[in-house]
């Protein structure tokens, strides 16, 4: 994918990855403050926000991750694909700037975390809001759901999930 570039800029002028690119995208279709990608003609989205080599091995990483997911992201994800919640398209393991996230709705703009026990330490817990304050800060929502609860009650999951896209479609 070539995309026209803007006049004076050219790789290695010290702009990250895709800052040049025309046409832009906004992820959740918000204003200029948000993370930016850029459809090309053979389907593939370039990131803007984060250098091709750092973009690569991200991507490489959802790749694996997808083909090892834990048992709760499992049972989740055999209920989010094939738009089977009201039409909506989700994707699992999905790159947003330098992040994986487990579920993504672009239509919608919500990130949906499974956490393990790993999330439990106070340095794991630092990292999730940071993150999530990142993500927001993006126009995102992100809901967050435990393990247990996905293994446990995957309708009351799934319900939340639900209500936040039905609200969220009245608002729009």
């Amino acid at each position: 994918c070539h995309p026209p570039r803007v006049s004076g800029c050219r790789p290695g002028d010290g702009v990250e990855y895709g800052d040049c690119f025309r046409d832009e995208i906004p992820l959740n279709g918000a204003g200029p403050s948000n993370g930016y990608t850029r459809m090309c003609d053979d389907k593939t989205w370039i990131p803007t926000h984060t250098n091709r080599e750092a973009y690569d091995d991200i991507k490489l990483r959802a790749r694996l991750m997808r083909k090892q997911p834990t048992p709760a992201e499992k049972i989740l994800w055999r209920r989010l694909r094939d738009k089977q919640v009201y039409g909506y398209k989700f994707r699992r393991q999905h790159p947003i700037d330098r992040f994986i996230v487990d579920f993504y709705c672009r239509e919608s703009g919500l990130v949906i975390e499974v956490d393990g026990s790993v999330h439990d330490s106070s340095e794991a817990r630092e990292y999730d809001d940071a993150r999530q304050e990142f993500l927001e800060h993006r126009g995102l929502t992100v809901l967050r759901f435990s393990n247990a609860q996905v293994l446990n009650d995957v309708n009351s999951v799934l319900h939340t999930v639900s209500t936040f896209l039905t609200d969220s479609k009245d608002v729009n």
